[in-house]
């Protein structure tokens, strides 16, 4: 990224949609680094691959996936941006109904590699542009606290070998063995054309 707070928007709406899984793996790949880390009350992603196979595995889960953006705050001197935003979902089970879901994602940025491979000193590439990419990000839900402050429970959903350990896993899988036999846009293409012929799109 060479403008960050512009650009993160697009990058989120990229990432955040089922129409384009090439687009979305795409973009995870341009603007992630291999070892970033996504922390979501659902998964704790620990790579970029895992990032990724974590987002594919939310949008084939889904009718439909939309992102609409509020707000974005960018830190500079510290690398930190603030996104508020709503995404918006359908179901397959009930894609006649939208759902909103308010959520605060914090991301944290680092300097890109060059071509060379080496890293910008201080991001700055060659004639001054800044280029940055994610390292970390986390994605902030209102049911986050009521989690990890219920006994037992925020041992399952937030241990080391708890809920997001073991479907940050499942997805990594899933995705890997869909894409050595039969792809993951054949499968959203699958499911949204049947959709289609029953007239339910």
């Amino acid at each position: 990224m060479e403008d960050p707070a512009k650009e993160i928007p697009g990058i989120i709406q990229a990432i955040v949609q089922n129409e384009d899984l090439k687009r979305q793996e795409e973009t995870v790949s341009k603007y992630f680094s291999e070892s970033a880390i996504l922390d979501h009350m659902v998964v704790f992603c620990k790579n970029r691959e895992e990032i990724l196979a974590a987002y594919q595995i939310w949008v084939m889960s889904n009718h439909s996936l939309r992102a609409t953006i509020h707000q974005v705050a960018y830190k500079e001197d510290e690398e930190y941006i603030m996104v508020r935003m709503t995404q918006y979902v359908r179901k397959w089970w009930n894609p006649f109904e939208e759902k909103g879901m308010p959520m605060m994602v914090f991301f944290k940025l680092e300097d890109a590699p060059s071509s060379t491979g080496r890293e910008h000193r201080n991001g700055t590439a060659a004639g001054g542009t800044r280029r940055k990419r994610i390292a970390f990000q986390q994605d902030c839900h209102t049911l986050d606290p009521i989690l990890v402050n219920i006994p037992v429970l925020n041992l399952i959903a937030y241990g080391r070998f708890g809920l997001r350990t073991l479907l940050t896993m499942t997805s990594t899988i899933t995705i890997k063995v869909l894409q050595a036999t039969i792809g993951t846009e054949t499968i959203t293409y699958t499911a949204k054309s049947a959709y289609k012929l029953l007239g339910l799109t």
